[in-house]
């Protein structure tokens, strides 16, 4: 088979255009990676992953409008929707962002959604339905030391931490909050 024809072959096939953009993205370079997602996407839009992918790399590349205009095409399935809810987020529409984070339903996502808004009520409210991660506890203890409900911002924590021990971050929370108390 000649250079050319193998060009020509893999000019078609999307299968092989989207692996290139995994490659590419594997390592991080996603201005790469763009052209090979976008030609998967185009040749064959129900290529598992081909379009979702394109449009996250061109989120990642700050290109929100195009991202979202991809993401549009694509069933409203939950990691969908959450990445239209963020591409909206970070072209400052907050009320079209807030409606995708509610309708992704993912209760921490939508939580620090809110929490980034300063409606932090909201968000612990939102975070405080059924919290079953360490990282929806760890939120929470958050935005209740935000709010100044201390003793209750230390609870989210430990509940977090006996979740998963392994968490810096909510280590130093706790501590803060440990020697502020009386």
């Amino acid at each position: 088979m000649t250079p050319a024809l193998l060009l020509l072959l893999l000019a078609q096939d999307a299968a092989a255009w989207k692996a290139l953009g995994v490659k590419w993205a594997q390592q991080a370079n996603y201005r790469e990676a763009e052209e090979p997602f976008r030609r998967a996407c185009e040749l064959d839009p129900k290529l598992p992953d081909a379009c979702y992918f394109w449009a996250r790399v061109l989120y990642a590349l700050d290109r929100f409008e195009p991202s979202l205009a991809a993401l549009k095409k694509l069933p409203p399935e939950p990691r969908t929707v959450l990445a239209m809810a963020q591409a909206e987020e970070a072209l400052g529409r907050a009320r079209d962002a807030e409606a995708h984070f509610k309708q992704a339903g993912d209760p921490v996502k939508y939580g620090l959604f809110l929490f980034r808004q300063g409606r932090l009520p909201e968000a612990e409210s939102v975070l405080d339905r059924d919290p079953r991660s360490a990282e929806q506890w760890w939120h929470l203890g958050r935005v209740r030391y935000q709010l100044g409900k201390l003793p209750a911002a230390r609870a989210a924590l430990e509940r977090s931490l006996s979740l998963d021990p392994n968490q810096e971050p909510v280590r130093l929370l706790l501590a803060k909050i440990k020697a502020r108390e009386p």
